[in-house]
């Protein structure tokens, strides 16, 4: 009676459990994949207006122009140049940033939403400098 195998693999349960986390990370991922696109969208937006030839002479409203046109270029719906800040850097003379915060709510399950925070900056005519 030692001759005994022991029994191995998961139970029907375990399956289950296994399956339905494998369901919440899938559809969690699934919910997330849309924000994320938009905020690299967002990012290659200001991106794009920092890296202007005349962007370090252009007034705020020619810079939110810019921003106004390429969101709707990118078919941005939720978001508007309101949401973009061009402020003056402290330590650099006559230097500016372009920078954006928002978020972005999506509904989860039941009640239960997902937030998702974005920020980001870039500093207005810096990629001439580089070169």
């Amino acid at each position: 009676m030692n001759n005994i195998k022991k029994q191995q693999g998961m139970t029907v349960i375990s399956w289950l459990v296994v399956a339905a986390l494998f369901t919440f990370i899938a559809i969690t991922v699934v919910k997330l994949v849309p924000v994320y696109i938009k905020y690299n969208s967002v990012q290659s937006i200001i991106d794009k207006v920092v890296a202007e030839p005349k962007a370090k002479k252009m007034k705020k409203q020619a810079i939110f122009a810019k921003v106004d046109s390429y969101i709707n270029i990118s078919s941005i719906y939720d978001l508007t140049s309101k949401q973009f800040v061009v402020e003056k850097i402290q330590n650099r003379k006559k230097s500016r940033k372009l920078s954006v915060s928002y978020e972005d709510r999506i509904h989860w399950f039941a009640n239960l939403d997902i937030v998702a925070v974005f920020e980001y900056s870039a500093i207005i005519g810096e990629q001439e400098n580089i070169e």
